[in-house]
């Protein structure tokens, strides 16, 4: 691969949640980014039932799956495909649409394909459900560092922002359909031959707005909520900023690092 490697954004958006489109928007904006596809993610409460079905391997299904749930594997799987198929990226960073990115997320990304092989996939953002340790491989910042499992990874989820170059996608649109599992299930997919590793960039560099669903009896309660995330009023706001760093907080617990 002559030259240093090139990559690009692909963002999975349903195409009513407007204002999560509008957030990544100005958020690229901000930060000069301009190598960037907004992929139109399926809406599972659209789709009927049979069709659901049709998409999933019932014989090695690993849980019950939501129809939002298979919906989003498939779009997932569909962001990957339309990365295989372009031939102006090496790398592809798949982000979903509520996800809030670093000032410095170029050189983050840089920085991690830099160091990748090319048989991995790094994710940016993550959550382990055990406590696992991990030994550093690069300094990506002045703060963040990518790190590898010292024994093989698992319960690692979180699908919302991860780099992979074409082959890992390739091997990985391949596994994830017929749909066996959520999107995120990242050790499971490792282990079905989607990609040889799974490294972390840690603290997780990119984190999740809490957006809410646009849909159901809450609808108009949740609008109010996104559009005070988006337009980041003035205590409001800070209560939300306040809730999600308590979740991040919880999910950096299960990472123990060592020399």
């Amino acid at each position: 691969m002559a030259g240093s490697p090139t990559w690009k954004i692909y963002i999975i958006n349903l195409e009513r949640a407007v204002v999560r489109k509008q957030f990544m928007l100005q958020q690229f904006k901000k930060l000069g980014i301009t190598n960037y596809e907004f992929i139109a993610a399926l809406d599972g409460s659209k789709l009927g039932t049979d069709w659901l079905e049709a998409q999933l391997d019932q014989e090695n299904l690993v849980r019950p799956l939501r129809p939002t749930e298979i919906a989003c594997a498939i779009s997932h799987k569909m962001a990957l495909e339309h990365f295989i198929k372009q031939n102006n990226a090496d790398y592809a960073v798949i982000l979903e649409d509520d996800v809030l990115l670093p000032k410095n997320f170029n050189e983050i990304v840089n920085n991690s394909i830099q160091a990748m092989t090319g048989e991995e996939a790094v994710l940016l953002s993550g959550s382990l459900h055990t406590k696992q340790q991990f030994k550093k491989i690069k300094p990506l910042d002045g703060n963040t560092n990518l790190i590898q499992a010292v024994k093989p990874i698992e319960q690692i989820y979180f699908a919302a922002a991860y780099i992979m170059s074409k082959k890992v996608a390739a091997q990985h649109a391949k596994v994830i359909f017929p749909v066996t599992d959520v999107a995120d299930s990242w050790w499971y997919y490792k282990g079905k031959g989607s990609m040889k590793d799974i490294w972390l960039a840690f603290p997780y560099p990119v984190r999740q707005e809490i957006f809410q669903s646009t849909r159901g009896k809450k609808a108009m309660v949740y609008d109010m909520i996104n559009w005070t995330i988006l337009h980041k009023i003035p205590v409001l706001y800070q209560f939300f900023t306040e809730r999600r760093t308590r979740e991040e907080r919880n999910r950096l617990n299960n990472v123990e690092l060592i020399n």
